[in-house]
């Protein structure tokens, strides 16, 4: 249960991160609830899921083991931002963009996104077991 809820909780601070820059970098809002806010809402939330499964839990858990416990608590957010440059070439992967795609300004919408996503989900993954008395 408490990874679907850091799931959500740090997909939903992407959003409000990406839907933040949009208004505040470049003066937009997306025309329609319908339109690009739903696309972006269904691709960004398709390969989180993917990588949360497959790349930051086994990451997360890697540096777990590593380090023995949850201190030092920073390389936590460290990776998880860092690794949310994976779901970003996803997405410019399945919409039919190719590397150039990564440095675009709706890559830098997706960058942004995933760092905050990589930040809340660091610190929550953190704090979760930093509770847990058999992490150390």
């Amino acid at each position: 249960m408490k990874r679907l809820v850091l799931f959500f909780a740090s997909w939903t601070s992407g959003a409000i991160a990406f839907f933040a820059t949009l208004f505040l970098a470049f003066d937009e809002v997306p025309a329609s609830l319908s339109g690009d806010f739903a696309a972006v809402l269904f691709w960004s939330i398709l390969c989180y899921a993917l990588s949360y499964v497959v790349l930051y839990l086994p990451l997360l858990r890697a540096v777990h083991r590593g380090l023995g416990g949850v201190r030092p608590w920073w390389p936590f957010p460290l990776l998880a931002v860092i690794a949310g440059a994976v779901p970003t070439a996803l997405i410019a992967f399945f919409n039919g963009g190719g590397m150039r795609g990564l440095f675009g300004a709706e890559a830098v919408l997706f960058h942004v996104m995933f760092a905050a996503v990589g930040i809340v989900l660091g610190v929550g993954y953190v704090l979760v077991h930093r509770s847990d008395p058999a992490s150390g």
